[in-house]
């Protein structure tokens, strides 16, 4: 097993701790000009204490000051992104191009 380093961005994780157990974690990518939030994962302990919100509470304080976008890569789970629009998200609008090349008997039927 060997550790590369990464020239374009650095893996960042950030974890909290509940009387000394942990119980959030979140994952982010660091780029020259970006930080995107990739997953996070709490326990019952962390989302009872609202962990994760104030991981990214701590990841927005800590580069603040520095010329960065955090970048929380959307969601279409209405609480999910109720939360990032708390932090100040602001909504993107992404083309989707779907090909379907199944045969004509196994293609879904498609609103148009």
């Amino acid at each position: 097993i060997q550790l590369h380093k990464f020239p374009y961005f650095v893996p960042v994780i950030v974890s909290a701790q509940v009387n000394g157990e942990l119980c959030a974690t979140a994952f982010f990518i660091k780029t020259a000009d970006r930080i995107f939030y990739l997953f996070g994962v709490s326990d019952r302990q962390g989302k009872e204490t609202v962990a994760m919100f104030r991981i990214i509470d701590f990841v927005i304080r800590k580069f603040a000051k520095k010329n960065f976008v955090l970048d929380f890569e959307g969601s279409n789970i209405p609480n999910i992104a109720r939360m990032y629009h708390g932090f100040g998200a602001k909504s993107y609008s992404y083309d989707t191009l779907i090909i379907n090349r199944l045969p004509f008997f196994l293609k879904r039927k498609t609103k148009k």
